[in-house]
């Protein structure tokens, strides 16, 4: 890979146009857009569901135990989404590497 942060994204960015169309490429570009896409939606819960539930909710523990849920789905999904990119770059690697 070039040493130059522009000349990468470039060298990446025209490798996954070369193997975009591999079914186990394209699935797994599938999986890490819709993780992306969860992780957005799992940090505004956290947000607005959290603070809806602070406002309304009289009980501090149920509260809490909310709260805490929210988080963990938010940290579980993370960690998923960032699996499944790496998993998504060793892909499109490993068919660029298998195509030469």
């Amino acid at each position: 890979m070039p040493p130059d942060p522009e000349q990468e994204n470039r060298t990446w960015y025209r490798w996954l146009k070369e193997t975009e169309k591999f079914p186990a490429v394209e699935q797994s570009h599938r999986d890490f857009l819709l993780l992306r896409d969860y992780t957005a939606l799992a940090a505004l819960f956290l947000i607005g569901f959290g603070l809806a539930a602070w406002l309304i909710v009289d009980s501090l523990q149920a509260r809490l135990l909310y709260m805490l849920a929210l988080l963990a789905q938010f940290v579980i999904v993370r960690h998923a989404a960032a699996t499944v990119g790496a998993r998504f770059v060793c892909t499109v690697l490993a068919h660029k590497t298998s195509a030469q």
